[in-house]
């Protein structure tokens, strides 16, 4: 028996756009493809039905869902060959460092 692989869509994170509180509702709406706010209303009543435990379970996931990485326009991909002078240092070129006088 082979494992289902998971469904392609958004990853389960905490985004920064849209947040009400944590982002836990919408990370779990956008992660499942689910209307937020059903989600919400669906947190806030089973806050007050269960007494709290959803409350703890809200907590728990804003502990445990990372936050959403955000890309910074003009940086370097994590990881990628950004240093800096490009080739090494110091440089193998004939009039390189140091210079010879």
């Amino acid at each position: 028996m082979t494992a289902v692989p998971p469904p392609p869509g958004r990853p389960l994170v905490r985004p920064i756009a849209g947040r009400a509180i944590a982002g836990v509702c919408i990370g779990v709406a956008q992660a499942n493809g689910w209307d937020v706010t059903l989600v919400r209303i669906l947190t806030v009543v089973g806050f007050v039905f269960t007494s709290g435990l959803v409350g703890v379970a809200y907590l728990a996931g804003w502990i445990g869902i990372p936050e959403e990485h955000i890309a910074m326009p003009g940086a370097f991909p994590p990881g990628g060959s950004g240093t800096y002078p490009p080739g090494g240092y110091p440089p193998r070129t004939p009039g390189g460092y140091p210079p010879s006088v």
